[in-house]
């Protein structure tokens, strides 16, 4: 039920947690594991970081450091509210350089610097639903560093947001949601 520097393994969940329980939640410090599990096989060998900080009732919740699974890499640290990135924090490409760093908000809503692979601020300002405010040229990098825009982006009409003047799908980056960036949406405004 309570206890401090326990280890836990789910394996319905293929989670392992190492760290401090309350009311048989993981609540306090601790490191949350996911399991390297090879397509097809059930069979758990070994478990990746995940995440590690703070906890409440089962969540992440306060500082804490986010990783993504697969490539292994710091993705996010700062602070964390009900499960959610939520507070002052960093975002980080795979190189480990900063990508954005500000106040993430919930919803989406991203209020900060936006980074080249080279630490330099090409946007600072709002963002929300990776639409970005106030801008009318941009570049966007992926988690690798790859370039995959360069240019002018265009404002939508009487709103404050901008999509890309170029009908161009970002790999794994999409400025406006397929709602706001569709043919006729362009065409029209």
């Amino acid at each position: 039920k309570k206890g401090k520097n326990l280890k836990l393994y789910s394996e319905e969940e293929f989670l392992m947690y190492e760290g401090d329980i309350s009311d048989y939640k993981y609540h306090g410090k601790g490191k949350l594991y996911e399991a390297n599990i090879v397509y097809g096989s059930y069979k758990v060998d070994k478990y990746i970081l995940k995440y590690e900080g703070e906890f409440k009732h089962n969540l992440f919740e306060g500082y804490g450091k986010l990783y993504e699974k697969f490539y292994k890499h710091l993705f996010y640290e700062g602070k964390f509210l009900k499960g959610k990135i939520n507070g002052k924090g960093i975002r980080y490409y795979r190189s480990g350089k900063k990508k954005l760093e500000g106040v993430f908000k919930e919803n989406d809503v991203f209020e900060g610097k936006y980074y080249n692979p080279d630490n330099k601020v090409i946007f600072k300002g709002k963002i929300v639903n990776d639409i970005f405010y106030d801008s009318n040229y941009l570049e966007i990098y992926n988690d690798n560093e790859l370039l995959l825009y360069k240019g002018q982006i265009e404002k939508i009409k009487n709103n404050n947001e901008y999509y890309l003047y170029d009908e161009f799908f970002l790999n794994d980056i999409i400025l406006c949601r397929e709602k706001t960036l569709n043919k006729n949406n362009i065409q029209n405004n």
